[in-house]
């Protein structure tokens, strides 16, 4: 058994009202392959501290999890997993809802589901307005709470259905591909992964992925989309030595990547380690860029006295 509790608060200007605070608890009961956990969460409406991260603010409610692993004939292991929750905000709407389930499974062929089924929820938002009390222009709509006008409640479904299938993975040449469907927010939503690596020979090893993002806005039937390939090369100079080169195009602005992040990208990496354990690097541009970035960075680490670590 194990038992949780957790309470922090913030008080400040930064606040709207001038304080907020957080209370999480919760009961595990683990034993053997079952295990199952049962909580409440009480978040207060603009709770989030500046150095942290919080994903929604203005819910409190009871929140649920359980899951199960085992084997069977022709199944290395497989598990199952259930969890909803349902929170409501001060003005007494149901401002956050979901449940999830999801079956994974190895097969001894090799072949494996990684994670199918379901993440279905619902996500409310309330205007805010810009003048004093409850008065004045419409400045946007937030989800993160509506407090303390509540106007204009809109609830969203943000629901995905998903089969991901592996194939090999565990070994130098997995196949993973995915996809996923369903309202989600404004749009009706389609997203495809498919990744594949294997060596080549005994030095070089080749990755290649390609996703999409495809949706159709429930408002006006607009079509938009997203496209992500993606391409990299490593080779092995020595057991102290290697070499890496990534590629990547990303064309649409559906999805989720912003104007900046479409285009190409190339990014190149070099690593030596002396065998005094000094190392250097050198990189050309970032994986992370949305485009190329034309940036060369050199960098050497030299290691005096102990070894790392001591």
């Amino acid at each position: 058994m194990i038992y949780y509790f957790d309470h922090s608060f913030e008080d400040g200007t930064w606040v709207p009202q001038g304080n907020a605070d957080f209370t999480e608890l919760f009961v595990d009961r683990h034993k053997g392959p079952f295990e199952a956990n049962v909580g409440y969460l009480d978040v207060s409406p603009n709770y989030n501290p500046i150095d942290g991260y919080t994903p929604n603010s203005d819910i409190r409610g009871p929140q649920f999890y359980t899951d199960y692993t085992g084997t069977a004939p022709g199944i290395k292991n497989y598990t199952i997993f259930f969890a909803t929750d349902r929170f409501l905000d001060d003005s007494g709407a149901v401002h956050q809802a979901d449940t999830q389930f999801y079956l994974s499974a190895t097969f001894k062929n090799l072949f494996s589901l990684d994670g199918v089924g379901e993440e279905v929820g619902q996500l409310r938002s309330y205007n805010i307005p810009g003048g004093p009390g409850c008065s004045g222009p419409i400045l946007y709509q937030s989800s993160f709470t509506g407090y303390p006008c509540y106007l204009d409640g809109v609830t969203q479904p943000f629901n995905l259905y998903q089969i991901p299938l592996g194939y090999r993975d565990g070994t130098p040449s997995p196949f993973d591909a995915s996809y996923q469907w369903g309202p989600f927010g404004d749009d009706y939503a389609h997203l495809f992964t498919l990744v594949t690596s294997r060596p080549i020979g005994k030095r070089f090893s080749l990755g290649l992925e390609y996703d999409g993002t495809y949706e159709r806005a429930f408002s006006d039937g607009v079509l938009d989309s997203q496209w992500l390939r993606r391409i990299s090369l490593g080779y092995n100079i020595s057991n102290e030595s290697s070499f890496s080169l990534e590629l990547r195009d990303i064309n649409g602005l559906g999805g989720f990547a912003t104007s900046y992040q479409v285009g190409n990208n190339l990014a190149v990496a070099y690593h030596q380690r002396f065998p005094e354990g000094d190392e250097l690097y050198v990189n050309f541009g970032s994986p992370a860029s949305g485009a190329t970035l034309n940036r060369l960075i050199v960098k050497f680490v030299l290691h005096e006295g102990a070894d790392e670590g001591t």
